[in-house]
């Protein structure tokens, strides 16, 4: 059983690179992103016959994280047309995980041990360590920087709302 959930968690990193590749690749980048929701709106829409409507008190739930979730690709697509996938995607990831683990223990007064807040803040700085490849930024890239930031920002949003 370990074997095939650790295929399964790699499968889905594979995946989540291969969309975010391909949205960076297209030469309109909002509208790849629409057009893999449509696609993935028009198979849900086909599942809707065999499962349960969620419950009337999930709907706010659930029109909340799609407005973040909206956010997320603005920024996201934002960040995909002023910078490198190599940059924009490590630097968005990495900072997430962070801006959580600190909106947690302000907003839900999480505590973390010791060992896991060395263990997530050397996660993190190692993924974002990733954009920083070719050396510092410069100038010039501080807005793509900044929607990356930005993308970590509503990463953070949407994971606390869901």
């Amino acid at each position: 059983m370990t074997l095939l959930i650790t295929f399964l968690v790699l499968f889905a990193a594979l995946l989540h690179a291969s969309w975010n590749a391909f949205v960076k690749s297209g030469q309109d980048k909002l509208l790849t992103v629409a057009l893999m929701h449509a696609c993935s709106g028009g198979l849900a829409f086909c599942l809707l016959p065999f499962l349960p409507l969620p419950d009337t008190a999930a709907w706010p739930f659930l029109a909340l994280s799609s407005v973040l979730h909206w956010g997320y690709y603005f920024f996201l697509v934002s960040g995909y047309r002023h910078g490198d996938l190599g940059v924009i995607y490590p630097l968005a990831r990495g900072s997430a995980p962070l801006m959580i683990a600190i909106s947690g223990a302000f907003i839900a007064g999480e505590t973390f041990s010791p060992l896991a807040m060395t263990g997530l803040g050397l996660a993190s700085v190692g993924i974002i360590s990733l954009s920083f490849e070719k050396g510092l930024p410069k100038r010039k890239h501080f807005k793509a920087i900044s929607f990356a930031l930005g993308t970590g920002i509503w990463i953070t949003a949407y994971t606390l709302a869901d």
